[in-house]
């Protein structure tokens, strides 16, 4: 080290192989060792181990708990594992990598600006329910998407076509005011609870909070958890009346099933093309929202290019929403409900991130019927127990309005609570704790003293480097404004044809029926009553409790990797086809088959070929998308066989010759 001081340009050997040594994690014991020989380091790892566990004995995380009487507690709960990073010695073919789990809890103290009032336990079937409605739309959601059309007319009059996702987004949020204008809450890991994976346990871990957090001020548990655990709670609520429990949906892993929900809702409609279209490559990641972030990305821009489309087609007709409406045409209406639909889940997200209460929760109720007509029962449950819970409780809402997600990070960007444990607790968890986990036992021991123990070394870090940011700000993510606009003027073209599925954008989906029409119309209609009998069945309990038909689809749920495996698989089938020669799509070709079958040939006619000369007059090297729209019109006189991709597989084979 004195060396390196003093000539810090000679290249040192030891320093060298010590930097070479530090990036092997597999060689930081001897790393260790190398450095407690050359008394660096006061005493050997495993001397060190022992200090640890002698310091996580004497450890009370409840000590870090903040008592003042405006102080609201709200406790997080989420599962949390440890895998084994290696096999053990043995067969590997036989063994499995051991995985411990616990309860990970955590607790949010926030400062409220006034003293909280004390709130006596409320007993929710108590309550008829009978006149009130509060699944669907409302007046609020309404104006929302008065202001989705205003933001969309406005940028396509004053920006034209120089603007992208980003800049629409944000200008919303603008729109959107800001809540949840309290400090940072003070956060808490405690003892954590057993593994989560029997009401037992999540009750237990529940009952854990009362001796370490307590109930004084508000006279209720705050606890937010994912759906899961929630449906845990549901039960405990139900058993612990004098308790006084308030379970809070996690919205986070809300907005993740919204997403699921819509690409389930249009899988069957071109949303996988559409996505395609964007360069999507893993349409089986997308539809299972395995990265939360980028399918929320995929289904923004998705919205976007649709609005753009809409708002353009009705420029150019001359026309309103309410015709769209009143109009016939279907495919139109389909992607008009997406707007819709998808523009209430924007409107929950940026609820989360603005922490903004009406935001959140108006749109839940307004996208709540999509839930039941997708088969997603357990969350078309849990979501009317949640809204339920919150409007027969003023005390709760009170509170929701001044704190309803949580900022970490930087000013003006919320979690949803159930992210924040997350993205945060579980992420520091893991990454401060050492060593490896032998018991259900020692696993606890670590999670209670995390923090004390990160504390120990934050004294070193932040002298020489600094403190420790989670995030320091946003992260750069692609514009994609390029796709997003060529998308957009293809769902124009297709909007503006006489038959719009005859577009390559609308190939291949298969809900493009009068039949799939029909079930996508009537579908929101139809979840609205389908949740308020799970009302009165479960929460209420003033009918008997008929679960038949609860997992019933009222619209057509495709896998969106089938279709792309179809496509693909088609696509292998006519690689060698001319646009003149088409083989025909039998069911067993579209299953993939490999058994030869008879070629029917498809003949260019001589009025047709005039017709398509039309093309080839700008004498432009790029496909004249406004040409062929025209054309497309005037060869569906004629025949029906023609299609979008059909006048540009002519026009990729002739334009070089001409």
């Amino acid at each position: 080290m004195i060396l390196n001081i003093a000539f810090p340009n000679t290249k040192i050997w030891l320093t060298h192989i010590m930097s070479s040594l530090c990036r092997n994690p597999k060689l930081h014991h001897s790393l260790y060792n190398i450095l407690c020989i050359a008394n660096v380091v006061s005493h050997t790892y495993r001397y060190e181990r022992l200090l640890e566990k002698a310091r996580q004995q004497v450890v009370s995380p409840e000590s870090r708990l903040l008592r003042n009487t405006n102080i609201w507690n709200i406790s997080v709960i989420d599962n949390i594992d440890f895998i084994e990073q290696t096999y053990a010695y043995g067969n590997i073919f036989d063994t499995t990598r051991r995985s411990v789990h616990a309860t990970l809890r955590m607790v949010f103290q926030f400062t409220l600006p006034m003293q909280i009032q004390h709130c006596n336990p409320i007993n929710i079937k108590a309550f008829n329910g009978n006149n009130l409605s509060i699944f669907g739309t409302s007046d609020f959601t309404n104006n929302l998407l008065s202001l989705y059309e205003e933001m969309f007319q406005n940028f396509l009059t004053t920006r034209v076509d120089d603007w992208d996702a980003d800049n629409i987004l944000k200008e919303i949020a603008q729109k959107i005011p800001m809540g949840c204008k309290v400090s940072h809450p003070n956060v808490v890991i405690l003892k954590p609870g057993d593994n989560p994976n029997c009401n037992v346990n999540v009750h237990n871990a529940c009952d854990m909070y009362y001796g370490d957090v307590g109930i004084v001020n508000t006279g209720c548990l705050d606890i937010a958890c994912d759906e899961a655990i929630f449906r845990r709670l549901i039960s405990y609520k139900d058993d612990n009346i004098d308790k006084n429990v308030r379970p809070l949906l996690g919205q986070w892993h809300t907005s993740r099933d919204m997403c699921i929900v819509l690409i389930n809702v249009f899988s069957g409609y071109g949303i996988a093309n559409m996505a395609a279209k964007l360069e999507v490559r893993f349409l089986d990641k997308l539809e299972k929202v395995v990265d939360y972030q980028a399918t929320c990305r995929v289904l923004e821009l998705i919205w976007v290019a649709v609005g753009i489309a809409i708002f353009k087609y009705l420029n150019n007709k001359n026309l309103t929403i309410s015709d769209i409406k009143s109009g016939n045409n279907n495919i139109l209406k389909v992607w008009y409900h997406y707007l819709c639909w998808a523009g209430y889940w924007i409107g929950h997200k940026i609820g989360i991130r603005q922490g903004n209460y009406e935001m959140q929760i108006r749109n839940l109720k307004a996208f709540s019927p999509l839930f039941p007509v997708t088969g997603k029962s357990n969350y078309a449950r849990s979501v009317v127990y949640f809204l339920t819970y919150v409007e027969h409780d003023p005390h709760l809402q009170e509170l929701l309005k001044c704190v309803c997600s949580v900022n970490l990070t930087q000013p003006g960007h919320y979690f949803a609570f159930d992210e924040a444990l997350e993205r945060f607790g579980v992420k520091f968890v893991k990454q401060n704790i050492g060593g490896k986990i032998v018991s259900d036992e020692e696993l606890s021991l670590q999670i209670s003293s995390v923090q004390t123990e990160r504390e120990r070394l934050d004294l070193l870090i932040s002298e020489y480097i600094g403190d420790t940011v989670v995030v320091r700000e946003e992260r750069a993510v692609q514009s994609r404004k390029e796709v997003l606009w060529q998308l957009a003027n293809e769902l124009l073209s297709a909007f503006s044809l006489e038959d719009p599925k005859m577009h390559d954008i609308f190939l291949n989906a298969p809900e493009i029926t009068s039949i799939g029409f029909s079930k996508l119309f009537t579908c929101y209609d139809n979840g609205i009553p389908r949740l308020i009998d799970i009302q009165k069945q479960d929460v209420y309990q003033k009918v008997s409790r008929n679960t038949i038909g609860r997992r019933k689809h009222d619209v057509g749920v495709h896998k969106l990797s089938e279709n792309q495996s179809k496509e693909m698989r088609k696509q292998r089938i006519n690689r060698n086809l001319t646009v003149d020669q088409v083989e025909d799509n039998t069911t067993e070709q579209q299953e993939g088959l490999a058994t030869e079958h008879k070629r029917q040939y498809r003949i260019t006619k001589d009025n047709e070929k005039e017709i398509l000369e039309n093309l080839f007059k700008s004498k432009s090297d790029s496909f004249p998308q406004d040409e062929a729209i025209e054309v497309l019109r005037q060869l569906q006189d004629s025949s029906k066989d023609w299609n979008m991709q059909r006048v540009r597989n002519y026009w990729n084979n002739h334009h070089k010759r001409k």
